[in-house]
């Protein structure tokens, strides 16, 4: 997980979006979710749409990564009440963290 997320840091989405299948884990399918609506500005609503349903049906708590990648869509969305709403379930310390950078903003 944290090797995808470094390559999306790289801005390597094509590396990430290649290598994550349907298959994979939910935490990889949060990751790919993340590199998808960083690789192309044309797909960002359908993107954040999706995500969208996904948070409107029971989310895992316990899947922090897929927390994480949903605040930072919504971050970059400008969405902070979203964002924020996708965090407090978790007390994680990614979480808390993230949490934090959406309130400094």
């Amino acid at each position: 997980m944290f090797l995808y997320r470094a390559y999306i840091a790289q801005r390597k989405y094509a590396v990430v979006m290649g290598d994550i299948k349907a298959s994979s884990s939910t935490e990889l399918q949060a990751i790919r979710l993340f590199a998808e609506y960083c690789s192309n500005e044309a797909k960002r609503d359908a993107v954040v749409a999706e995500l969208d349903k996904k948070m409107a049906k029971s989310v895992d708590v316990a899947n922090t990564t897929f927390l994480v990648m949903a605040a930072s869509i919504y971050y970059h969305e400008m969405n902070s009440d979203a964002a924020l709403r996708s965090l407090h379930q978790r007390e994680r310390l990614e979480c808390m963290a993230m949490t934090i950078k959406v309130l400094l903003s």
